[in-house]
């Protein structure tokens, strides 16, 4: 009789994690009322040209500020950013050695942009298309408003399991606040709903490999301040 324990059996995965999670002290309640003004004025610009974005319920993103430079600039060129750039300069080259075994190379910080999800607010399924590595950097996250979502990147052949349950594709992760993650930009992915009273402000970033031509920096931030 075997009984119930199981640890004499080992999970063996053969490829590198697709998620890595790491944390940073971001001091969000420092500039947190700056970052409510650059959602409102998104929502207004959004709301004023009819756009479309995966945000749901009550939530707003200011991904749209990626394509408009005239009012806000990218959160990553921002200066309450600048310590968090030098730390992803610090953490990519082991992510694009473990991903895609390169060597150092230049990357390019192409788009960023804050989400908030009030009560009831969620952001629908998407991936980062053209981005080398997502990153998702938790601001703040009340207890309780929700974890994130993966689609299973097996889910074709998920699907065609005798048992298949439509409800196993999407694996969570549990977030807190300062969490940040690192996973590769064709990942699909999208958060469960905030129940809470309190709103989850979550930072993402898209960063780009570029060939390494001489004279070119090692690190480009796209947007209107270089």
């Amino acid at each position: 009789m075997m009984g119930d324990d199981y640890d004499f059996m080992e999970g063996i995965d053969a490829f590198p994690a697709y998620i890595y999670k790491t944390n940073f002290d971001f001091k969000f309640n420092s500039f947190k009322e700056k970052v409510d003004e650059y959602l409102k004025d998104s929502k207004i610009l959004s709301t004023k040209h009819n756009w479309n974005d995966p945000e749901n319920g009550d939530a707003i993103t200011g991904v749209h500020f990626n394509n408009v430079h005239d009012t806000w600039d990218v959160p990553h060129n921002w200066d309450e950013f600048h310590k968090f750039n030098e730390y992803l300069k610090f953490v990519v080259p082991f992510l694009m050695n473990t991903w895609f075994h390169a060597p150092p190379c230049n990357m390019s910080v192409n788009e960023s942009w804050i989400n908030v999800h009030r009560k009831g607010g969620f952001t629908e399924a998407h991936h980062h298309q053209n981005a080398t590595i997502a990153v998702a950097a938790y601001l703040e996250v009340p207890e309780g408003s929700g974890n994130l979502l993966i689609e299973n990147p097996l889910k074709p052949y998920k699907c065609s399991e005798p048992l298949a349950n439509i409800n196993l594709l999407w694996g969570p992760i549990e977030v807190e606040t300062n969490d940040v993650l690192f996973f590769p930009g064709w990942l699909t992915h999208k958060t469960e709903k905030n129940p809470t009273d309190n709103p989850r402000y979550v930072l993402s970033t898209n960063l780009t490999h570029l060939p390494n031509y001489e004279g070119l920096d090692d690190w480009n931030y796209v947007g209107r301040n270089k």
